[in-house]
């Protein structure tokens, strides 16, 4: 392994240079393997790696399991986060509703960091990503996140069904190399849903589902429904495995 720096032969194993001190080898975020310094994709899994904050590709074996142990802890990272959007979901009243909503928002918010990718990253990206997400959901959708009495996108059902398909949702913008606001509401707008599919009564009888005659009359059975519809509309449905352990990598 050649040194970039000063151009000493070092042993193929060497993560740094014996001379100068230069890093020569970093490790991929996605699945662990060592690659070079110059190279833009991953030669193992694929991934882009400009996609990776700089600090996650310098860390030790050691290190690196380390912070994937504590990255792993769902909701301990999810009460971290939910403030961001307690304000942009109207969440920040004192009362027993308000307190009710936001513990349904810290609790969904753990489906975000069941995907490696997302729970590689610190939690300032995600709370950037939700943010433009659920800042696209409210232009896409307002009368929905307008009226909480008849429309549940800022209930329990809608909370559990968006921050289930969040992490889709940024792996379609990891494809297309865009994370912006408008490009996630442009891959909402593609599922061709309206503001009715949020009306409740609609979600709990299975309207969402023209082809679906039978009544789903429990939350978790209409979460589940719900969010499998919506990522067959997405286009994600059918990538298997990778679409639910962080596959479809670009």
């Amino acid at each position: 392994m050649i040194c970039p720096k000063c151009q000493l032969q070092n042993r193929p194993e060497s993560t740094f240079c014996a001379r100068c001190g230069k890093r020569l080898h970093f490790f991929c975020p996605a699945c662990g393997a060592t690659i070079a310094e110059e190279i833009s994709y991953c030669i193992k899994c694929g991934h882009g790696l400009h996609v990776y904050p700089p600090s996650l590709m310098q860390k030790g074996e050691r290190e690196k399991e380390e912070r994937h142990t504590e990255y792993y802890m769902p909701r301990v990272r999810s009460a971290r986060i939910a403030s961001v959007l307690h304000n942009l979901l109207d969440l920040k009243d004192e009362n027993r509703i308000s307190d009710m909503r936001r513990d349904h928002l810290e609790h969904s918010l753990c489906h975000a960091f069941e995907d490696p990718w997302l729970s590689l990253h610190d939690d300032s990206d995600v709370s950037g990503f939700l943010h433009d997400y659920w800042q696209a959901i409210k232009e896409l959708w307002p009368e929905a996140f307008d009226d909480s009495n008849e429309y549940c996108v800022r209930d329990m059902l809608g909370f559990s069904i968006l921050n289930k398909v969040f992490p889709d949702v940024t792996r379609l913008c990891r494809k297309a190399g865009d994370f912006s606001k408008e490009t996630m509401k442009q891959m909402l707008a593609h599922t061709g849903i309206g503001s009715d599919f949020w009306r409740e009564r609609n979600l709990m009888r299975g309207k969402f589902d023209s082809n679906t005659r039978s009544f789903i009359s429990d939350p978790e059975s209409c979460i589940s429904a719900a969010t499998a519809y919506i990522r067959e509309k997405l286009g994600v449905i059918g990538e298997g495995k990778a679409s639910t352990q962080g596959g479809g990598k670009s």
